[in-house]
């Protein structure tokens, strides 16, 4: 397969990686491979690291922008939603599809884009998916009609499908020293955290100082910032030539899409509407294809025995439970600070501050705490924590003062996941190779995007029937909306902490530097 993928600008000759991908290297003899080692085996820092891309940290800060903007694209418009609707004419189920598009998009194809990333070159992928990105940019930002919206934010999850893996690939490629591994994926997690934190916020700023077109509007530079960046600063990442395999493609995709489809529609329909369990029966059987597939093809999706590494399979059962109960925190929280303590978009970006903030030093602690504690001990206390912290919101009245209500509790929820996100990105890419990276970034932004829509899905259901109950009991509105908010906070505290007993068995008593791979040794896993 030929990978003419180059820069036109003269450059260093390139470091080819052990699955053919090559970055910028600096003028010196190739660095003799190092001797095999188990996975799991300590691995020493090199001593010497003048092999590594002397670009790796401009590239990192890059792509780290990028993932910043693309999570942040998944919610910001949230609170721009009412005049969104009365401008373009949305009716009220209409207007859920202009976040589920995105939120579809992005989690149907993610899979796929991360294989094709690793076959066909991360770089090429990377650019592809931004391109995707910038067109369905510049048509939210010239949106007229409901229609065009929709499909436009289509069009942007597609580009995030593509370019999110293949980005998360590069810096697994770039970084192979294990403590520079640590820092770098930390950095990623901290901005990719922030993204999905700041959404409210930075929506509820811009939607009240201007119009909401300008969500887009700033991504078109942004992005075209990032199209030539990448394309000047990592000359080629190439893949693996081998055959495609088309219908484990089609089988996965239609099953994410599918149960992502039927997910969403739960939030408004019954679980027994035909719009719920149509697509969940049709995801199911997609799923079910999808097994039997690759069981036979000869170049699988998923590589057998991928799921082997029990570090990276817990990660991502780890990454489910997370963004299910971080996915719902914005949303209910949004709701509650509008329609029933009053808040204009302005005051919730405002709210919101603490948890960005929080959420920050979570990062920082946890980035620092990965080099001394094991993965376990991490993913157990951030469990707690955030259980702590939605337990104290849930407490939450009509007549709630932030301070002494909701702040203590916001800071906790969003210190566990500034805690927890170091962890899980550093195991879900434990024991992988420069061959597989994109699609191990791929499978666990995927647990990602499901868990948060299941769990975004399962808890607004349980917040409105608890509503409609107490309001046909007679309870006034203000009320019984609340008491439904609370019992959703109460069952994300279950769920933190039922991930920290997940972490308890699944989770093996290991260090992230202790990951052979991260010191460029060949790992025998797929």
């Amino acid at each position: 397969m030929s990978t003419a993928d180059e820069t036109s600008q003269p450059g260093p000759p390139e470091m080819e990686s052990p699955e053919g991908s090559a970055v910028a290297a600096p003028n010196r003899a190739p660095a003799e491979a190092p001797a095999q080692a188990p996975v799991g085996a300590p691995a020493e820092a090199p001593a010497n690291k003048d092999h590594l891309d002397p670009n790796r940290w401009k590239i990192l800060a890059l792509l780290g922008s990028i993932q910043f903007m693309l999570l942040l694209d998944a919610t910001v418009v949230s609170v721009a939603l009412p005049p969104i609707q009365r401008e373009l004419g949305f009716t009220q189920d209409g207007l859920s599809w202009v976040l589920n598009a995105y939120t579809l998009a992005a989690g149907g194809f993610l899979l796929l884009g991360g294989r094709l990333a690793d076959v066909f070159g991360r770089r090429r992928m990377f650019l592809a998916g931004m391109v995707a990105f910038g067109v369905g940019s510049i048509f939210c930002a010239l949106a007229w009609a409901p229609s065009v919206l929709v499909t436009a934010r289509f069009v942007q999850g597609l580009g995030e499908a593509f370019a999110g893996p293949a980005a998360l690939g590069i810096i697994a490629v770039l970084f192979s020293d294990p403590y520079e591994r640590i820092r770098a994926l930390s950095i990623w997690g901290a901005l990719a955290g922030a993204g999905g934190a700041a959404g409210s916020m930075i929506g509820g700023v811009i939607t009240s100082f201007a119009s909401w077109h300008w969500l887009f509007i700033i991504n078109i530079p942004i992005t075209i910032a990032a199209f030539f960046g990448v394309f000047r600063l990592v000359r080629k990442i190439s893949g693996t030539p081998q055959p495609l395999d088309i219908l484990g493609a089609i089988t996965s995709t239609s099953a994410l899409g599918l149960l992502i489809m039927g997910v969403l529609q739960a939030v408004h329909e019954p679980f027994t509407s035909p719009g719920v369990w149509g697509p969940l029966a049709g995801g199911i059987a997609c799923a079910i294809a999808f097994v039997i597939v690759e069981r036979y093809v000869p170049a699988p999706l998923i590589p057998q025995g991928f799921f082997a590494e029990p570090v990276r399979r817990a990660s991502n059962v780890l990454a489910a439970f997370g963004m299910a109960v971080f996915a719902s925190y914005p949303f209910t929280m949004t709701l509650y600070a509008q329609h029933v303590l009053g808040y204009t978009p302005l005051d919730v970006g405002i709210m919101m501050l603490p948890l960005v903030g929080s959420l920050g030093l979570g990062l920082l602690l946890g980035s620092r705490l990965l080099k001394t504690r094991t993965l376990k001990e991490l993913a157990i206390g951030t469990g707690l924590i955030s259980g702590a912290g939605l337990f104290w919101t849930s407490f939450i009245r009509t007549d709630s003062t932030f301070a002494p209500d909701i702040l203590p509790g916001m800071i906790l929820f969003g210190f566990a996941l500034g805690l927890a996100m170091p962890m899980l990105i550093n195991g879900a890419l434990y024991g992988t190779t420069p061959g597989n990276s994109s699609l191990a970034s791929a499978i666990q932004t995927t647990a990602q995007q499901a868990g948060g829509a299941i769990g975004l899905a399962v808890l607004a259901a349980t917040a409105t029937a608890v509503t409609v109950r107490l309001a046909a009991d007679g309870l006034p509105s203000p009320e019984a909306s609340t008491a439904g908010y609370a019992v959703a906070l109460r069952i994300g505290a279950g769920l933190s902490l039922a991930s920290s007993l997940v972490a308890l068995v699944m989770l093996p008593n290991v260090r992230a530097s202790d990951d052979a791979s991260t010191a460029g040794v060949t790992n025998p896993l797929p």
